[in-house]
């Protein structure tokens, strides 16, 4: 081919492409609200209004059809002037076609929030294949403002005349409520001047409506000019039989300055939703779960079986409890205990005598087990019910029960104490502590399982589990603990207890397996519970544990024990320290085994309260390797936000995780003023997904925490602050933006945070950080800091923050040399006038994880048998830190090494280091990297060398094959490779047969012309010559002879 033609095709299409280009754009966009129903490119709105969104796109010069994008974004301004990102809207594509036009409109798009002052709309615009694209935005005002003074105000006010339509409230006008609930209902309070506002009174008409009770009104007796305050009203509801729907009247009165009063009325729409849930109780739903027992002849024994009720709206109310044999029985049976009342989802245990006669063969005997009792809800109809099961008794000869009483003893119950606030419900399994260990080789079935209480504090529910117990195996109990009110700490014990049967029909009653646990029952305001030692997974060798102290008082921790050791050596090395009030401190402990173990510990407080093993809080620890040996990695993903600013009406936030290991694990979630219905969130392995969790009951809310525990890994923790909207999170002054968590190993770094100033004066604010540990030094200021040159002169005590404004207060950290690296926790805490306004968590993580550290080997084949080069590449991947290694190596008896094992990586550098390794008949090399700063294991890794010395060496230098992708790869190099060289030498032999046939024509007419000069010389009459031993006929004058008469 001749290229200079493809290169004049390439300009002639690079030249096209410049002259036909088109424009697209928008000929229209526009917005508008409920209460402002005309398409502007600017409007107002009330709060809760609908936006609508409409526009319209052009295109000229279009020679074909094009795709077009069009992607809206919505974000909010806040009163402080902050543009936040609120909204992607739905992107929308269309294909252009020559002239065309195109419209498309959002109703609605969103409502109007008032947590913002007003919206940007930006609508973005852009061809598919990038050459073109535009954008253009639209705003949306809170009703009031005028975002263009002097100009044209679309609701046609005068906005520096003061009315009363300058007032106005806004709420949400319909409300579901569930039966028997509390519920929080907030009115939002409108100042759209600048001027104050005096709300003098809220009241509800009528001041208990039908099924609902008013038992609370809370309002603010000022909003400051522009501003937005909220009314909120505490409703109780009733229990009806149905679906009930009413509506209720808000009654607000104000003044301005002038002394213009104001009334305003907001008319709410209520309905309470009947909460009958799945089932809606039946006599189907209480069930005898318990009916077979084994016991011997002539003995006495007490059977305990378990009654639950499935229904989810309905108790049960016992009426008459009635046993009866056939009169051939060998056995007599009475009650031991009466059951009064079976709560809705869960279960109580009847208590039988069985006493037996003799006899000389096994017999099984009936027992005719009868309850009558009432199905009841309040405001329902009772449903009488009666429930019969048969129980058999198998009586077995010669005081033979068929069970082995060694195996019996080797189904064990392990358990912990437990330590539970009054009135709530949490769950307890394998993660707690709770689990059934089968020790012996035979499978073992669980036929029934009691959970009891010897205290009217507290209710335990048995929750579904895996009945099959395989020969040395483990399998988690399942079970709630619902505690009522206590005026003060209760302390009690209980008992778990199950029976089965071993595969071959070998029995174990509940009385042959058994197991107890302390429950202690905690008033709200115990000092002694607020202090304890966090749950934790352990290390062979040395651990650092945390003792939290949650009071305003120091604690003195006295003593550390053990209990409840599982296959784990324990021991205490720190049990003596101080720690401060809402601070926490970590002490030593070692340990060896992959079991588990329980810590507790006891004090005193700097008043003399002295707090003993039992009224701490215990910590639970198990091996960090006890739950998947297969997996040693940790590693997950979790995106959630810092900040959420939520309505006390109920909200909802959004968080993504990806667990990147092969094991599961839980989410445990918990939220300071507020609720979450379902806190535990199960996960298994490799698994992705995004939760959207409910928050209700808000009241005052500060935090959402989350715990990730993947099993067999520590558990982390992360938390979102919650701020209300339209509120100050704490009197005037709150926190706008601050930074929960900062990572840095470095010795000085700087950070930031912003307090919001919401009243009409001055505050002079003090900030401290607290919980830290001495090798921390702040600094803070109302002015940046240089992250390298800080200093303690640099700090400013007092801010003083601007009437309704925001002040960016920067903080630097200055670290000690001696300061490990690891997470520590902490406060900042905002003064005014030294009263302490709010204080909010802060975590600084100094940790080194091996994500930090890279490392990568590389086998080489020597010369001499059985040894080989190892080749390390250590990349530090921090930057301000340099790593201090030292390589050691397993099994050292069946390798020889030679090479330096100190490692030293510079930050943000890589280091080779080779190694020449020598081996006997064990190939399999285990290395370690040692972290010496800190004598923590860095990193671990393996390699078969036999595998890499007895490869083959074919393109070792260039590929590692080790997978099907690098196979693939280098097959398709050798063909290309193979490609180019029959190409090179096709293309030489070509070359080389056209020159050889030039040169034999050329010959050729050089021997003609020779043969014809002869002939014209000598005049022989020949009428043909020979030339090339071929005859030519000879031309009677001489002429041209052309090359299609030579061939």
């Amino acid at each position: 081919m001749n290229y200079k033609y493809f290169f004049v095709f390439l300009l002639v299409v690079l030249f096209s492409s410049m002259v036909f280009s088109y424009t697209i754009g928008f000929d229209y966009a526009e917005v508008r609200t409920t209460s402002y129903p005309n398409y502007l490119n600017y409007q107002y709105a009330h709060y809760y209004d609908n936006i609508d969104l409409r526009y319209g796109v052009y295109g000229s010069g279009i020679s074909s059809p094009v795709t077009i994008i069009v992607s809206p974004k919505v974000y909010g301004i806040t009163t402080t002037g902050q543009r936040v990102f609120v909204h992607n809207i739905q992107t929308h594509s269309f294909s252009m076609n020559p002239s065309s036009f195109y419209t498309y409109s959002y109703n609605p798009m969103f409502s109007f929030d008032p947590a913002y002052q007003s919206y940007e709309v930006v609508l973005d615009l852009q061809s598919s294949d990038g050459s073109f694209n535009n954008s253009v935005s639209r705003y949306v005002y809170s009703q009031g403002t005028n975002p263009n003074p002097g100009g044209d105000d679309p609701t046609g006010d005068d906005p520096n005349v003061v009315s009363c339509d300058d007032f106005y409230v806004s709420g949400m006008e319909d409300i579901y409520l569930d039966e028997d609930s509390r519920e929080y209902y907030n009115l939002y309070l409108v100042n759209s001047v600048d001027l104050p506002l005096t709300i003098t009174s809220v009241t509800v008409s009528p001041n208990n409506p039908t099924n609902l009770e008013i038992e609370d009104i809370t309002y603010p007796f000022t909003v400051s000019a522009l501003q937005t305050r909220s009314a909120q009203i505490e409703l109780f509801t009733d229990t009806v039989s149905s679906d009930y729907s009413n509506s209720f009247q808000i009654e607000v009165k104000g003044k301005y300055d002038n002394s213009l009063t104001c009334e305003k009325t907001y008319n709410v729409n209520y309905r309470i939703l009947d909460a009958e849930l799945e089932n809606n109780g039946s006599c189907s739903d209480i069930r005898i779960l318990d009916d077979y027992f084994t016991m011997s002849d002539n003995s006495s024994k007490t059977f305990e079986i378990e009654v639950s009720n499935a229904s989810q709206d309905y108790y049960f109310e016992v009426d008459d409890i009635d046993l009866d044999t056939t009169n051939d029985s060998i056995i007599e049976a009475s009650v031991r205990n009466t059951i009064d009342k079976i709560y809705t989802d869960s279960s109580k245990i009847l208590k039988i005598n069985v006493s037996s006669d003799d006899t000389s063969f096994y017999r099984t005997e009936k027992i005719d087990l009868e309850l009558t009792g009432y199905l009841k809800r309040e405001n329902r109809e009772d449903k009488k019910c009666r429930i019969r099961e048969d129980v058999s008794i198998r009586v077995s000869p010669d005081s033979s029960t068929g069970n082995t009483s060694n195996e019996c003893d080797d189904i064990k119950i392990y358990t912990r104490d437990v330590f539970q606030d009054s009135q709530i419900t949490e769950n307890y399994s394998l993660q707690e502590g709770f689990y059934i260990y089968n020790g012996t080789n035979k499978k073992f079935t669980v036929s029934g399982i009691n959970y009891k209480d010897n205290t009217m504090y507290a209710d335990i529910f048995s929750k579904s589990f895996d009945y099959t117990l395989y020969p040395r195996s483990s399998n988690a109990l399942n079970f709630d603990i619902r505690t009522s009110e206590v005026s003060e700490n209760k302390l009690s014990n209980a008992e778990i207890s199950i029976q089965g049967y071993f595969e071959g029909g070998l029995s174990c009653s509940y009385s042959d397996i058994t197991s107890n646990f302390n429950l202690t029952i905690r008033e709200e305001n115990d000092f002694c519970s607020n202090v304890g030692i966090y749950d934790d997974s352990f290390v062979e060798g040395e651990n650092y544990f945390t003792v939290y102290n949650n009071t305003n008082k120091d604690f003195t921790v006295n003593d550390i024990i053990s209990q409840n050791s599982v296959n784990s050596n324990v021991g205490v090395i720190d049990s003596s320290f101080k720690v401060l009030k809402d601070s926490q401190k970590t002490f030593r402990v070692g340990s060896s085994g992959n079991g588990s173990f329980e810590l507790l510990a006891k004090g005193v407080f700097s008043d003399g309260t002295s707090c003993d093993y039992t009224q701490t809080s215990s910590g639970y620890f198990n091996s960090d390797s006890g739950y998947d040996f297969s997996d040693t990695s940790c590693e997950f993903e979790f995106n959630y936000p810092n900040v959420k600013y939520i309505s006390l009406n109920g909200d909802s936030l959004n968080f993504d995780f990806r667990n990147l290991t092969g094991k599961s694990g839980e989410i445990r979630l918990s939220a300071v003023g507020a609720v979450i219905e379902d806190p535990i969130i199960k996960f298994s392995s490799y698994s992705s997904f995004n939760k959207e969790i409910d928050l209700l009951n808000i009241k005052n809310p500060k935090m959402v925490l989350y715990t990730i525990e993947i099993y067999g890994c520590s558990k982390k923790s992360y938390f979102t602050n919650l701020y209300p909207l339209g509120n100050s999170i704490q009197g005037d002054v709150s926190f706008l933006t601050y930074p929960s968590n900062l990572i840095s190993t470095k010795d000085k770094f700087i950070s930031s945070f912003s307090l919001k100033n919401s009243s009409s004066f001055s505050e002079d604010v003090e900030i401290k950080f607290s919980g830290f540990t001495s090798a921390f030094n702040f600094v803070s200021s109302p002015y940046p800091l240089n992250p390298n040159t800080f200093s303690s002169s640099d700090n400013v005590s007092t801010v003083t923050i601007n009437p309704n404004s925001t002040k960016n207060i920067y903080f630097g950290v200055d670290v000690l040399e001696n300061a490990e690296y690891k997470k520590y926790n902490g406060y900042i805490e905002v003064y005014s006038n030294n009263k302490l306004l709010f204080k909010e968590p802060l975590s600084i993580d100094r940790s080194i994880t091996t994500n930090n550290l890279l490392v990568n080997t590389m086998v080489e084949k020597t010369s001499v048998k059985n040894t080989v080069l190892l080749t390390f590449t250590f990349e530090n991947k921090l930057p301000d830190l340099t790593r201090e290694l030292y390589l050691s190596f397993e099994d050292e008896n069946s390798f020889e090494v030679d090479g330096n094992r100190n490692i030293s990586v510079a930050p943000l550098s890589v280091l080779e280091r080779s190694f020449t390794v020598k081996y006997n008949e064990g190939s399999l090399f285990k290395y370690n990297l040692i972290d010496t700063d800190n004598s923590s294991l860095a990193y671990s890794g393996e390699v078969d060398l036999k595998e890499i010395d007895n490869s083959s060496n074919l393109l070792s230098g260039f590929f590692t094959l080790s997978d099907t992708k690098g196979f693939i790869f280098a097959i398709v190099l050798i063909l290309l490779i193979a490609l180019i060289i029959f190409l090179i030498v096709y293309g030489d032999k070509s070359r080389a047969k056209r020159k050889q046939e030039t040169k034999s024509v050329l010959e050729t007419q050089e021997k003609i012309k020779e043969e014809i000069r002869k002939d014209n010389f000598s005049n022989i009459t020949k009428s043909e010559i020979i030339i090339g031993n071929k005859p030519i006929i000879k031309p009677a004058e001489p002429r041209q002879i052309t090359l299609g008469e030579l061939d």
